[in-house]
């Protein structure tokens, strides 16, 4: 494969890191099948360590406006020969979209909600129970390829490895926590404070990163009301391994969802971001997870009884419906078309 494949995406502690985290691993697929990743995106610092190697180039850009973005993209792909775009932005609408149709090139768009209109020759949207009809009327190019549901989930290189899960018994009472890879706007300490409230014995395994601008408030938290049993991991490099040592997730409704029930992890869910609503509800319908509602809504009582009714019921199969090979599927789907 001789491709070059320019990614344009955003992270932030406002948006999280879902969406570099699922270009970063498509971009290591590009290069696994002897393709070049191009990067348009935030400040390379942001770039997980394990994708360092990735991108032959990285180029740090905000997102201004949609014409003056995409003009630029227009010209950085023009200049390093670029044969197909990913795009990973939401903001990303009409007038975007034209631009690059009106300078021939031909890209992947990620959507999860099927409200806009959509050009793009790829669609990916792995959210559970996806139907094609959600596109309907949205689809403006009459050879767009669907991708949905969880079988073109993007998940890190790690989670497709089959590693069975630490034993019942060392799971025991290991509760994974997360609120995504941005800001958690405190729900952390909400949800630290009502889990070790509830009287039982359990390890809280809490995974943030750096660039939480409330990490400090949630660091002298834990001091102060911890007790010993908060394990909190920052920019952790083994998502994989400390999600296996778990009996339960609770977590926010973003893409770190797929990473969980790849590993066969019960859910209780809340929403950061109204993005995530879709996606909580279709995996409390299709797999059983618990889904709390926004997490301006996260109530003490509700929080208990859900992990409790979990944790009594770890046992019980998990519906697993992301197997971790979404990379090699999309990347095969985009190296197979030709202009």
């Amino acid at each position: 494969m001789h491709e070059t494949v320019l990614f344009r995406c955003d992270a932030s502690p406002q948006i999280g890191s879902g969406h570099l985290y699922r270009c970063c691993t498509l971009a290591a697929e590009v290069v696994r099948q002897g393709g070049r990743s191009l990067m348009l995106g935030p400040a390379m610092e942001a770039c997980p360590a394990e994708f360092a190697n990735v991108f032959s180039e990285w180029k740090q850009c905000s997102f201004e406006d949609e014409t003056a973005d995409a003009v630029r993209t227009c010209e950085f792909s023009g200049l390093h020969q670029v044969n197909k775009l990913v795009l990973d932005d939401y903001r990303i609408h009409d007038d975007y979209q034209q631009i690059l149709k009106q300078n021939d090139l031909h890209w992947l768009q990620f959507d999860g909600t099927g409200q806009k209109n959509l050009w793009a020759d790829w669609v990916v949207n792995a959210i559970p129970g996806t139907k094609a009809d959600l596109y309907t009327d949205k689809l403006k190019n009459p050879v767009t390829r669907l991708l949905l549901r969880p079988d073109y989930a993007l998940l890190r290189p790690d989670f497709a490895k089959q590693v069975s899960p630490d034993s019942a018994r060392e799971r025991a009472g290991r509760v994974f926590v997360c609120a995504g890879g941005g800001d958690d706007k405190q729900v952390l300490t909400l949800l630290l404070g009502s889990l070790l409230s509830m009287g039982e014995a359990l390890t809280l395994c809490v995974v943030s990163t750096s660039t939480n601008p409330g990490l400090s408030d949630l660091l002298h938290w834990i001091h102060q009301n911890g007790n010993g049993n908060v394990e909190l991991r920052i920019d952790t490099d083994d998502m994989p391994a400390l999600m296996r040592s778990c009996a339960v997730a609770v977590a926010s409704a973003g893409t770190l969802t797929y990473e969980i029930n790849c590993t066969g992890l019960p859910m209780v869910l809340f929403s950061m971001a109204d993005n995530q609503t879709a996606q909580a509800r279709a995996w409390a319908a299709s797999t059983g997870a618990r889904y709390l509602g926004d997490y301006k809504q996260l109530a003490v009582a509700a929080i208990q009884s859900a992990v409790s009714e979990l944790l009594v019921n770890t046992e019980a199969p998990v519906n697993r419906l992301v197997d971790g090979q979404g990379a090699g599927r999309i990347v095969q789907e985009m190296m197979e078309f030709s202009a």
